[in-house]
């Protein structure tokens, strides 16, 4: 690979730093460099240059090569930073993409790209663009465009461009909006009392700077959400509609598939994903249709039912209950306890107005059922999980959850944006208190290429309860 280091094409507002300002340095998967060709034309500051990657040979499978500027965040914090580019690419499967990292002295607090609009294939010129908000927090930034695989990307017009931060006050209805924003937070959030709200009010003003409407706070609650530290809060915009997620969750369907089946020796697997929808009729639906698929294999299971968790992370957990209702039965399955050490009223896993039991579902409230949990078990995942802790003769195999086995409250905002706000902890019928992880009663490795153990486990523990 031949590596030349390359002056950064446009730096504008503060972004230079030295004599010559940041410079691009190629980078590559290959030890000895020697898979790509990495070249470009070298030019003063802000001018433009043309950037070249081009494979050699044919490359191993996740092969790639990369154009890095690393930058110090002091100058940057609080403002937008643009890369842009134009990209063409030829023979070029796997394609080229922007990247950006902002790290904090902890590690990294965002990694975007543009891999969702990555230019592959034989195409023309191609603008891209990525555009981040660089944190507080933030300590250095790098930004770069990757190249994966074989062909050849050629990048033109590349420009890293800073927006300064608005002068302008903000209008009076955007800071009422945001300042209610933050009485709410600093009033419900669990670990109100952690926070250093000074600094937290003062990053969040800055920048939310210059706001004309609520509209444009938003990004700034974000923020204060995120500054809480309990890694649940989270905002949703007006626009969001009635799915409620978990930030950077994997997207789910409005309404997910649930896979019952039977397995073997009497055995059937409750496989539940994430539920997001909030309205009662789609609710209703789901509840009705994992009754009848449980209803369709029940004839077939008479040793024991298996409930994989381990693929749900969160969302509204009260149709999850419901749908597991005939394991769950009518009694108490838990409680929210807030940050005075008050209980909510019990969970229970209350089925639709006027929905009424199958007989073919009756009696299995009694029945051996093992839980799988994982890391992907999240959230309202983990609350339909303390649900069946406490229920006799239930056990519980796999790994620990995700770590956010606690209670989110809705708090609506002016203009028809919510703060989900993390504001109590997790309890099992018995008082115990969670907040975190739900560790399982056994703990077995994952799936591997001899087949998946904590499912071969949990039915080796149901055989064993039939045998008695």
């Amino acid at each position: 690979m031949r590596v030349q280091t390359l002056a950064v094409l446009t730096m504008l507002c503060g972004l230079t730093a030295g004599a010559q300002g940041p410079v691009y340095r190629a980078s590559s998967s290959s030890p000895d460099n020697s898979l790509y060709q990495v070249d470009g034309d070298s030019t003063p500051l802000n001018a433009q240059a043309t950037l070249r990657i081009r494979a050699l040979r044919d490359v191993p499978p996740r092969s790639w090569a990369a154009f890095n500027l690393a930058l110090e965040a002091d100058t940057l914090l609080y403002r937008y930073v643009t890369l842009s580019a134009e990209l063409k690419v030829t023979s070029a499967p796997q394609g080229a993409r922007l990247w950006a990292i902002v790290a904090g002295a902890d590690g990294a607090i965002a990694a975007p790209d543009t891999r969702d609009k990555t230019v592959r294939g034989t195409t023309d010129w191609t603008p891209v663009a990525l555009t981040v908000r660089i944190d507080p927090r933030a300590k250095n930034i790098g930004f770069g465009i990757r190249f994966d695989g074989g062909g050849m990307m050629e990048a033109r017009n590349v420009r890293l461009i800073a927006a300064r931060p608005s002068l302008a006050a903000t209008a009076p209805i955007a800071q009422a909006y945001l300042d209610s924003a933050l009485a709410l937070a600093k009033a419900r959030a669990y670990w109100s009392d952690t926070v250093s709200w000074s600094v937290v009010d003062t990053e969040v003003q800055a920048l939310a700077k210059g706001a004309t409407t609520p509209m444009e706070t938003h990004e700034a609650i974000r923020y204060l959400l995120s500054r809480i530290g309990d890694h649940h809060s989270f905002f949703l915009a007006p626009t969001s509609g009635s799915a409620v997620s978990l930030p950077n969750a994997p997207a789910t369907a409005a309404f997910p598939a649930v896979d019952v089946r039977a397995l073997s020796d009497g055995i059937a697997r409750v496989s539940l994903p994430a539920y997001t929808r909030t309205d009662s009729a789609t609710g209703r639906q789901y509840v009705t249709k994992l009754h009848e698929s449980l209803t369709a294999v029940r004839g077939t299971t008479s040793c024991g039912w298996v409930v994989d968790l381990r693929n749900n992370g969160g969302g509204n957990m009260w149709p999850m209950l419901a749908g597991l209702n005939p394991f769950l039965g009518d009694g108490n399955l838990g409680f929210f306890v807030a940050r005075d050490g008050s209980r909510s009223a019990p969970w229970k896993a209350r089925l639709p107005n006027g929905f009424s039991l199958a007989r073919d579902l009756r009696g299995l409230d009694s029945v051996p059922v093992a839980v799988l949990l994982g890391p992907n078990t999240a959230s309202s995942g983990e609350a339909v999980a303390i649900a069946f802790i406490g229920r006799p003769n239930t056990r519980t195999f796999g790994a620990s959850t995700a770590g956010l086995a606690n209670g989110n409250e809705n708090l609506r905002l002016a203009d028809g944006a919510t703060m989900l706000i993390m504001h109590a902890l997790d309890a099992d019928r018995h008082g115990t208190i969670y907040g975190k992880h739900v560790a399982p009663d056994e703990r077995i490795g994952g799936s591997d290429a001899g087949g998946d153990a904590p499912l071969q486990a949990a039915v080796a523990w149901l055989n064993g309860t039939c045998r008695r």
